[in-house]
């Protein structure tokens, strides 16, 4: 038989031990605290920006010929009912180093129609040429990217209006006269066709 005191040692280790499983029991079934989750943003993805290429600038081409100078509309409306007429070798102003490219006339008598020159020549000279001009009584303004300068003048004999224009983009000079017509349409019709995209 066990004495006293041994057994009421066993019975106090008796006690402890489950409560001792109990203890580890219920720490086991602590919840888990969430993982901290940062506040910062998701990156945002980088936009890439695509700079548009700037078009070629035009470019002056020469036209074929006198028909294709500028619209067949315009041409009409400038000189219909007007032949065209052999050019032979008109002087006009240009600077003194331009070289003809293409002559165009249409008159009917002497007081009715115009001409047209293409020349080629440097951006100084025709720069430097437009001086020239303005002295002898033509007014000059930038337009269509060059510079156009207009003379007008009224024929004493037949009463006839005459305008004179030159016109300089480039390397490129354009005189136009015309008699008793309206060229309001042939110069922005010119430059179109011959600096076309």
């Amino acid at each position: 038989m066990l004495s006293r005191p041994y057994s009421q040692c066993m019975n106090r280790i008796l006690l402890v031990v489950p409560l001792i499983a109990a203890g580890l029991a219920l720490a086991g079934c602590q919840p888990t605290a969430p993982a901290e989750t940062s506040d910062s943003p998701e990156p945002t993805p980088t936009e890439t920006v695509v700079t548009p290429e700037e078009p070629p600038a035009p470019v002056f081409s020469l036209p074929a010929d006198c028909d294709h100078i500028a619209s067949t509309a315009t041409l009409n409306t400038v000189f219909g009912g007007v032949d065209q007429r052999d050019p032979a070798d008109l002087t006009r102003p240009a600077p003194a180093s331009a070289t003809k490219l293409l002559t165009c006339s249409w008159f009917a008598g002497d007081v009715t129609g115009g001409d047209v020159i293409y020349y080629q020549t440097t951006a100084a000279a025709a720069q430097s040429y437009l001086s020239v001009v303005e002295a002898n009584g033509y007014s000059c303004l930038a337009a269509f990217e060059g510079t156009r300068c207009d003379k007008q003048t009224t024929n004493s004999e037949f009463g006839t209006t005459s305008i004179e224009t030159v016109f300089t983009r480039d390397d490129t000079w354009i005189y136009i006269g015309t008699s008793n017509v309206d060229p309001a349409p042939l110069l922005p019709d010119l430059v179109a066709t011959a600096w076309s995209a």
